[in-house]
């Protein structure tokens, strides 16, 4: 019980070490800062509730898949011009980075579940 207080409380100081990072360091590029506002908590609760259930591969491959979907989401990620929405009184701009990050971060989630099936199915062999 002591070891999963520990694991726990390491994957909730992770993504508090990913919060400010990337809203007090990396807070002029758009993915970073974009995730820790909207999206973090979300990501965060899916990392940590499967550690309550000894899921642990599926939370490091959640965790590993936002970080790597933030700084591909950034790298590869680009501005589009000219958005025109009903609701805004004048065209913005979309960065792309935001949609890559939760295709990594799905796929991740993706991963977690098989490695998890395939850990639960060896274990029975």
């Amino acid at each position: 019980m002591k070891r999963k207080i520990i694991i726990i409380t390491l994957f909730i100081a992770s993504y508090l070490i990913i919060f400010a990072f990337s809203r007090f360091v990396f807070n002029s590029f758009y993915t970073p800062e974009w995730t820790s506002r909207n999206v973090l908590l979300f990501a965060a609760i899916i990392t940590i509730v499967p550690l309550f259930f000894n899921k642990y591969k599926f939370a490091i491959t959640t965790l590993i898949g936002y970080i790597l979907g933030v700084f591909i989401g950034e790298i590869l990620g680009k501005a589009t011009v000219d958005i025109f929405h009903p609701n805004y009184p004048s065209p913005g701009s979309l960065h792309e980075g935001w949609i890559l990050w939760g295709f990594v971060f799905l796929l991740s989630i993706i991963i977690g579940i098989a490695v998890e099936i395939i850990k639960s199915r060896q274990k029975k062999n």
